[in-house]
Order: C-alpha cells, then structure tokens, then sequence
C-alpha cells in the first residue's frame, strides 16, 4: 500500500533553536489599577499630596480602558476617593505601561545575559569534545536519577 506524503509540520516556536523566550506579561486592561478598580498605592501618592495607604480613602480608578467594576456597598461606604480624574487615571495608566515595559525589557536583558554566562561556564568546563547526543542526553538523565533516588 503506498500512502500520499504528507508536508513536514513546522515544530513549535518555542522548540525553534535560537527563540528568545520572554518573560511574564500581565494581561490587565487598566495597568493604573490592575484591573481592581484601586489606584495603585505608588500611583495614588504620585497625584494625592501626603498619600498615606494606611490612613487615606482609597482612590477609585476612573481610566477610560478600566472595565472594573466596584460594588455598590463599597461606593456608598465612604472609604473611597473619587476625585481622580478620567485624564489623571488615563495619564496614571500610560505611565504604569511604560513602566512594565521597562521592566519587562529589563528582565529580559538580564535573563539572556544569564543564560550566556551559564552556557560559556559550562563550555569551559566541559571535557567532552563533542555534545551529547539525545540519547546520550536521556541515559545521563537517567543516571543521575538513579543516584539521586538511591542515595
């Protein structure tokens, strides 16, 4: 019986040699609040004079983008502030994006230049010639398994 051939899959980006991996980014629609409903504590003291999260009402997000919601008993309780602005809360928001990604490029940074110190230490420590095999790879797993449990 002779099959049609079939087109190779390419793999998964991830297993492609050379992906840089990136870190964790947040999902949120409104990063002044992270999508709570609460100006973020660091925020708030930018914009409220002598901000103390102990002690001062809790500023309500008013961003165009925030889609959260904060129950009517909270609103009528009279713990929150909501003097802060659309165009505060809007200008709050940009600021803590660009933050992210900031850090985000940051963290990225550092993990590549990890990465490399790790790779070129264990290139000059390494005393074999040539790289393992995959399954060469498998069975020195497999060892240090079997000394792991046994020891």
């Amino acid at each position: 019986m002779q099959f049609e051939k079939l087109p190779a899959l390419n793999r998964r980006e991830e297993d492609e040699p050379g992906y840089e991996k990136e870190s964790w980014k947040p999902t949120w629609k409104c990063y002044c609040c992270h999508d709570t409903g609460f100006v973020l504590d660091r925020l708030a003291a930018l914009v409220i004079e002598g901000y103390d999260a102990e002690k001062s009402k809790i500023p309500r997000c008013n961003a165009t983008s925030c889609g959260a919601e904060v129950g009517k008993n909270l609103e009528n309780s009279g713990t929150l502030d909501f003097r802060l602005s659309a165009n505060m809360c809007d200008h709050l928001n940009q600021m803590e994006k660009e933050s992210w990604k900031h850090y985000r490029y940051q963290k990225h940074q550092l993990r590549k230049e990890a990465l490399g110190l790790i790779e070129s230490a264990a290139e000059q420590t390494n005393l074999r010639v040539v790289k393992r095999s995959s399954s060469e790879q498998k069975e020195a797993k497999e060892r240090h398994l079997d000394i792991v449990e046994n020891y």
